[in-house]
């Protein structure tokens, strides 16, 4: 009777594991979601990018995971009709040569902190928006990008996520100009 009882209690401890390892066709929460593999590029936080369709123009970049849209310094920013739609007209300061642009649209921009201010409070504005082509490595994507001076900052363009995420772009803080546009016309 010892035996059996003894039998018994151990039964457990043998089998136990052999029961565990049974699989089931149900997936678990620690079961891991096969995803399809996407090619990423690393890039710095600041890059050369060229721009085909403002005469191949290189600038310097900061690729900006903060922010959404990206941004092109521009001066001289006139919005005037024609063929019966808005178009834009701006000038680049590092070449002083005038663009025009059809408006794809306009977009409300909140404005940063200490810049225009009204009762304390940041305002907004508007600024045109265009489709440029942008030249980042070896990749060439087309995004939408708002006219505004950016003059008074470091970049005179800044990609935002909506660019990173077309660029399949992956930006590493610790890297800088990891690489030199390089796009087939």
């Amino acid at each position: 009777m010892k035996t059996i009882s003894k039998f018994l209690l151990l039964f457990p401890l043998f089998f136990a594991p052999v029961l565990a390892e049974e699989k089931s066709d149900q997936p678990t929460e620690s079961t891991p979601v096969q995803k399809p593999e996407v090619v990423k590029h690393v890039y710095g936080h600041d890059e050369q990018v060229v721009l085909p369709q403002l005469n191949n123009i290189q600038l310097h970049a900061k690729l900006d995971t903060g922010a959404k849209t990206a941004s092109l310094s521009a001066k001289e920013i006139k919005i005037f009709t024609k063929n019966k739609e808005k178009w834009v007209r701006f000038q680049l300061e590092k070449n002083n040569k005038t663009y025009e642009f059809p408006i794809k649209r306009m977009s409300r921009i909140k404005n940063r902190e200490g810049e225009r201010m009204h009762e304390g409070v940041p305002t907004s504005s508007e600024r045109p928006v265009i489709e440029l082509e942008i030249c980042l490595g070896n990749q060439r994507k087309k995004m939408e990008v708002n006219l505004q001076d950016r003059s008074r900052f470091q970049y005179p363009i800044l990609i935002g996520k909506v660019g990173l995420i077309k660029l399949k772009a992956v930006v590493d803080p610790a890297l800088s100009e990891t690489t030199q546009p390089n796009c087939q016309q």
